[in-house]
């Protein structure tokens, strides 16, 4: 008898542990959002006769086994699975990503010439409403559209990246803030 319930208590202690280490490894490879330090605030400025609203927040990432930092995005409010990429100029979707997000450029569109590893590829262009990742947003970005297959992530580049208030890695967690 003392053998079975030290069985069972066992048992409740390790099934208690698998919901944290799968949201752990879902976080770490960019299936799940990972949650922002601090909350986010924002304010309301009017223009001419429309209001703006923009959203003031961070992130914090962790790379992944790889080294990458790999994140759920919101792009046009909806979930994409991006890699932050400081080395791509623009952020770059893949053609999969941007029929996902109703953009459905024709072939005519292949016209932007961007020099890769592989050799010269000709993307489409594309501009974005809104990008957050965590309760970091920003708006108004410019995109690229990479030829159907030419690309396996979509990359979050210096478009985006510039337009934060900051974006820094410290102690191995990339930080963005905006």
């Amino acid at each position: 008898m003392g053998r079975l319930i030290f069985l069972s208590i066992l048992a409740i202690g390790f099934f208690s542990f698998i919901p944290q280490i799968a949201m752990k490894w879902a976080t770490e490879n960019g299936y799940m959002e990972q949650s922002a330090d601090a909350g986010a605030t924002a304010y309301v400025s009017t223009g001419t006769d429309q209001k703006k609203v923009r959203h003031h927040g961070r992130a914090v990432l962790r790379a992944n086994a790889g080294g990458h930092y790999v994140a759920k995005a919101h792009i046009n409010d909806r979930p994409i699975r991006v890699m932050i990429d400081t080395g791509a100029t623009v952020v770059i979707l893949t053609y999969e990503d941007a029929k996902k997000l109703g953009l459905r450029p024709l072939k005519s569109d292949f016209t932007v010439p961007v020099n890769t590893v592989n050799g010269r590829l000709y993307n489409a262009e594309a501009q974005l409403h809104s990008v957050r990742i965590g309760e970091a947003e920003e708006r108004s970005i410019r995109a690229l559209i990479a030829p159907e297959g030419a690309l396996g992530i979509s990359l979050m580049g210096m478009s985006f990246l510039k337009k934060l208030k900051s974006f820094r890695i410290s102690n191995g967690e990339l930080i963005l803030e905006s």
